[in-house]
């Protein structure tokens, strides 16, 4: 499919105007129940610069798997990184306590302006399946000085 490429004023660079127009075009293809594998490659502008994905991780799960998928990804992203920084202010104490905060915004500030779409798929899983053991830091910790004093 042919997108238009978008070129506002107050926007200068031409890489966020392309990443824009396939936003947009994105945007307007999103389903209640998601699209094929076999659609959402775009050609963008007059030098048909070829999208394979939306370059944006919520919008990407969004396309393939329906609206209601996408929201639900933005909430639990969100919940991941408010858990995170409290996890992170709870154990001040804890210097290993950073590194569940770190990782969310690490992984979720790539995923607003790339999706590295086979691995990502994996790395995501793992980002939420790895979250329950690190935001629970304090009980690993207890776990860990109960242990101790048995010996």
């Amino acid at each position: 499919k042919y997108v238009e490429k978008l070129e506002p004023d107050w926007l200068t660079d031409e890489g966020l105007r392309e990443r824009i127009s396939i936003y947009k075009a994105y945007i307007e293809d999103v389903t209640l129940f998601g699209n094929s594998n076999g659609k959402g490659f775009y050609y963008l502008g007059e030098n048909y610069y070829h999208s394979w994905h939306a370059q944006n991780l919520w919008l990407q799960i969004a396309y393939y798997y329906g609206s209601l998928s996408g929201i639900l990804l933005v909430v639990l992203s969100i919940l991941l990184i408010v858990g995170g920084y409290k996890t992170m202010v709870k154990n001040k104490d804890n210097p290993y306590a950073i590194i569940p905060f770190f990782i969310y915004v690490i992984y979720f500030g790539f995923g607003l302006m790339e999706v590295v779409w086979n691995l990502g798929q994996m790395v995501l899983f793992l980002v939420f399946f790895v979250s329950i053991p690190l935001d629970n830091i304090d009980l690993l910790e207890k776990r860990s000085l109960e242990s101790e004093n048995k010996n």
